[in-house]
């Protein structure tokens, strides 16, 4: 009989309305660690977002400065003999 009770309290369900309020305040740790898990979880995932992001853009404006630096030499090389 012991055994049918811990198989009942075990249910998500049953444990609400049978358990004792030990076990209560153990789901409800539970589910305030998960929630933190999450939380942290996400927070993480938005931090890497914003370094993808961040490093995206260094790398886009490094390239823009590269091509407008390359263009200006090559412009200057292509214009000099003209001007000279």
């Amino acid at each position: 009989m012991t055994t049918i009770i811990f198989v009942v309290s075990n249910l998500p369900t049953a444990s609400i309305s049978t358990t004792t309020t030990t076990s209560t305040t153990t789901i409800i740790i539970i589910i305030i660690i998960s929630i933190i898990i999450i939380i942290i979880i996400i927070i993480i995932i938005i931090i890497i977002i914003i370094i993808i992001i961040t490093i995206i853009t260094i790398t886009t404006i490094v390239i823009v400065i590269i091509i407008t630096i390359i263009n200006t030499n090559f412009l200057s090389l292509l214009l000099s003999p003209a001007i000279s």
